[in-house]
């Protein structure tokens, strides 16, 4: 009876070393896997033939960190688009602040993102027009519409910028709040093309002087609009 109980007492340690051998492994696989989630590396899918509770515990913290992989990609995805995109981006908080830019804003403006960064948007807005057009794109923001038209940015070096914009609210569920992606597209080539059509389309292509159709439009407006002293 006495060796009998020395073996089962052994044979009951051994099954109590190698289930805790085998926990302790499983759980060095799991943090292997977050470490390598968090360093970008690929995971392979953990194997589990054990059917208990911690298989199952294993189990929903696989899902998790499949999810963590998956959105840490598409978050890596977006940030290769942010930064490789053609057409300028930018972003503002609530108030109105530069959140961030893309490299492409900072090649169209001339600004650095360390300037902008903090400073109002209308820094970067230029026109006539640009209390109303701020006036549409607030408008369309707050009711969650997507603002598209044409404005003119200002660059470091005062230099006007006609542009095509699409401007929409990317709600930020970190602190209820709300952010605007603006992305740019510089049309001063467009512009002008349109700048060369029209002075052909009004001038003589010898000389560079009106033609008959810019004289003709001409007497037109004012024959409309006379002087203020009404005279024929």
């Amino acid at each position: 009876a006495g060796v009998l109980g020395v073996w089962l007492v052994a044979q009951l340690k051994g099954w109590a070393q190698g289930f805790a051998d085998g926990i302790a492994r499983r759980l060095e696989e799991l943090v292997a896997s977050c470490r390598d989630i968090v360093a970008g590396r690929p995971v392979a899918a953990q194997q589990h033939p054990v059917n208990d509770e911690i298989s199952a515990v294993f189990e929903a913290l696989d899902r998790m960190l499949r999810q963590q992989q998956q959105d840490t990609e598409a978050l890596r995805a977006s940030a290769r688009v942010f930064n490789t995109a053609a057409e300028a981006i930018l972003i503002t908080d609530a108030q109105g602040r530069i959140a961030d830019v893309n490299p492409a804003l900072e090649q169209m403006t001339g600004f650095t993102r360390q300037e902008l960064l903090g400073q109002p948007a209308g820094l970067l807005y230029q026109g006539a027009e640009t209390d109303r057009v701020s006036r549409d794109i607030r408008r369309a923001v707050a009711a969650g519409d997507v603002w598209r038209g044409e404005t003119a940015f200002l660059a470091r070096d005062g230099r006007r910028i006609p542009t095509r914009v699409a401007v929409s609210r990317l709600e930020d569920a970190a602190d209820a709040g709300h952010r605007t992606v603006t992305v740019i597209s510089d049309v001063s080539p467009i512009k002008a093309a349109e700048d060369k059509l029209r002075f052909l389309a009004y001038h003589d292509s010898l000389t560079g002087l009106p033609n008959f159709r810019s004289l003709s439009e001409t007497l037109q407006a004012r024959l409309q609009a006379p002087a203020p002293e009404q005279q024929p």
